[in-house]
């Protein structure tokens, strides 16, 4: 997805982690992580909808990008930042910012650190 290389070094660079909490099988995941060349930090899978919300508060996630309602109202349920991106084939009703795709994420993490100084 156009952003995602760029979404997970803005992550890095603010001394976060990249954890990927996905619906996908946890070896499809680590497959597709690597067949584009994300080196993420933690994997949680095999989780849905309100599924996440576990895995979200037990590495301490502040914000979850997702694409669907389900990741918002896991997001908020877990006490993160709902960001929703609507490249996907639902949209994110529920979130707490929107962005149009993967690319405008490392502009929006900058400014919220900025906001938080």
């Amino acid at each position: 997805m156009p952003g995602a290389l760029a979404a997970v070094q803005a992550v890095r660079r603010s001394g976060d982690r990249v954890v990927v909490i996905t619906a996908a099988p946890g070896a499809i995941a680590i497959a597709m992580l690597s067949a584009v060349g994300l080196g993420v930090d933690r994997i949680r899978a095999d989780v849905w909808a309100g599924g996440k919300v576990q895995p979200l508060r037990d590495e301490r996630c502040w914000a979850f990008v997702g694409d669907h309602a389900d990741d918002m109202a896991a997001a908020r349920d877990a006490g993160a930042i709902a960001v929703g991106v609507t490249t996907g084939t639902s949209r994110p009703a529920g979130a707490d910012v929107e962005l149009e795709n993967l690319e405008a994420f490392a502009t929006w993490l900058a400014d919220q650190q900025t906001s938080e100084r």
